[in-house]
Protein backbone atom coordinates (compact mmCIF):
# COMPACT_ATOMS: atom_id res chain seq x y z
CA UNK A 1 0.00 0.00 0.00
CA UNK A 2 1.19 3.43 -0.64
CA UNK A 3 0.11 7.07 -0.06
CA UNK A 4 1.68 10.80 -0.55
CA UNK A 5 1.05 13.32 2.23
CA UNK A 6 0.18 16.63 0.98
CA UNK A 7 0.67 19.72 3.17
CA UNK A 8 -2.01 22.41 2.64
CA UNK A 9 -1.10 25.39 3.84
CA UNK A 10 -4.01 26.67 6.32
CA UNK A 11 -6.74 29.36 5.41
CA UNK A 12 -8.14 31.38 8.45
CA UNK A 13 -10.93 32.26 6.42
CA UNK A 14 -11.97 28.86 6.45
CA UNK A 15 -15.63 28.36 7.58
CA UNK A 16 -14.83 24.46 8.82
CA UNK A 17 -11.72 25.28 10.57
CA UNK A 18 -10.81 28.94 10.06
CA UNK A 19 -10.18 31.45 12.70
CA UNK A 20 -14.17 32.58 13.00
CA UNK A 21 -15.69 29.18 11.59
CA UNK A 22 -19.21 29.58 10.57
CA UNK A 23 -19.92 25.39 9.99
CA UNK A 24 -20.18 23.81 13.31
CA UNK A 25 -21.94 20.02 12.67
CA UNK A 26 -22.39 18.13 9.63
CA UNK A 27 -25.10 18.73 7.11
CA UNK A 28 -28.61 16.34 7.56
CA UNK A 29 -28.16 14.44 4.01
CA UNK A 30 -31.09 13.13 4.30
CA UNK A 31 -33.17 16.48 4.72
CA UNK A 32 -30.79 18.19 2.94
CA UNK A 33 -31.36 16.40 -0.21
CA UNK A 34 -35.01 14.47 0.03
CA UNK A 35 -32.82 11.14 -0.46
CA UNK A 36 -31.86 8.41 1.86
CA UNK A 37 -28.05 8.07 2.71
CA UNK A 38 -27.05 4.41 1.01
CA UNK A 39 -23.60 2.66 2.44
CA UNK A 40 -21.50 0.97 -0.38
CA UNK A 41 -20.55 -2.39 0.37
Amino acid sequence: MEFREVKIPRDPDCPLCGDNPTIHELIDYEAFCGAPVTTLG
